[in-house]
């Protein structure tokens, strides 16, 4: 396959009934328009899930992290999406100025949302819960599905995100150490661009599986790619295409660290009361009433 590896072709679409081949290392994926295309084709819930994440640009400029919209708009365009505490409130008390960049359909230049405000959040959690405000070219997009059935430890996995990759792969390949990202034919010169860029980050998928040897109440331990830029993006089981989990930290091994969406719906739930808002309160109680 040009555009696909094998190892990722198999593991996302099970061709031939085959069982993926475990590779020595987690991967990047670029999300280049090729790769967005054959994936939209093979697998439309997949490329919706991926259409959903966003790449979350802090006001002042500073590293931020990924975000996944979790509702669609209401009748104002108002939708909601999560993130991480950390990406959002890190070492300040609010969101206003900050966005949301979205890629859809596998477009290399984004799309920018208006974060209007937060709604629920929790430190120890690590969740922001934001309104956005969603331009007329973003109303259509799928938001993920969400499960909260707690059965994560048999899933394999995919997730997609804006991971800061380039600065690590230009130190590699001064080390001669090989890369993390999977190359193809049809990627190389978007991964050769990359390497030249001083402020590109792309979006990226990867695959993996719950580390079962591993488990850190409450969270879930994955075995994937993850770089700084990570947080805030979800993880999705593979069976059923619903985001099970939000990475939280890792990136200095092949080990990540996830919250479980389960956890975190409850304790929205338990928030949503406290909500001024009369339509807030009416946009995550509709969200809430439609999870299975």
């Amino acid at each position: 396959m040009n555009c696909v590896s094998a190892a990722f072709a198999l593991l996302i679409f099970g061709l031939s009934g085959m069982a993926a081949a475990e590779p020595r290392a987690p991967r990047f994926h670029l999300l280049t328009p090729a790769l967005h295309g054959r994936l939209a084709q093979r697998h439309r819930r997949l490329a919706a899930n991926i259409e959903a994440v966003a790449h979350y640009r802090r006001a002042s400029g500073l590293v931020g992290g990924s975000a996944f919209l979790i509702s669609g708009p209401d009748e104002n365009g108002i939708a909601l999406a999560l993130t991480n505490h950390h990406v959002a409130l890190y070492d300040k008390s609010t969101v206003r100025g900050d966005r949301l960049l979205f890629h859809p359909a596998g477009a290399q230049r984004g799309i920018a949302a208006k974060i209007v405000e937060c709604l629920a959040t929790d430190a120890a959690l690590d969740y922001a819960l934001l309104a956005v405000q969603l331009p007329k070219a973003l109303r259509k997009l799928a938001p993920t599905r969400l499960s909260t059935s707690g059965d994560y430890r048999v899933q394999r996995v995919y997730n997609a995100s804006f991971p800061q990759i380039w600065s690590g792969e230009r130190q590699r390949r001064k080390r001669g150490q090989p890369s993390r990202v999977a190359l193809t034919g049809s990627n190389r010169a978007a991964f050769a661009r990359g390497l030249r860029a001083r402020k590109h980050i792309p979006k990226t998928i990867q695959t993996g599986r719950v580390n079962t040897e591993l488990w850190i109440d409450p969270l879930i331990t994955l075995r994937i790619a993850v770089e700084s830029g990570s947080s805030g993006s979800p993880v999705f089981a593979k069976r059923n295409d619903r985001a099970i989990a939000m990475l939280s930290a890792g990136g200095a091994t092949d080990l990540a660290f996830a919250i479980p969406l389960a956890l975190v719906l409850d304790d929205i739930a338990a928030q949503t009361k406290q909500l001024g808002d009369p339509k807030a309160v009416e946009m995550v109680q509709r969200l809430l009433d439609g999870l299975p």
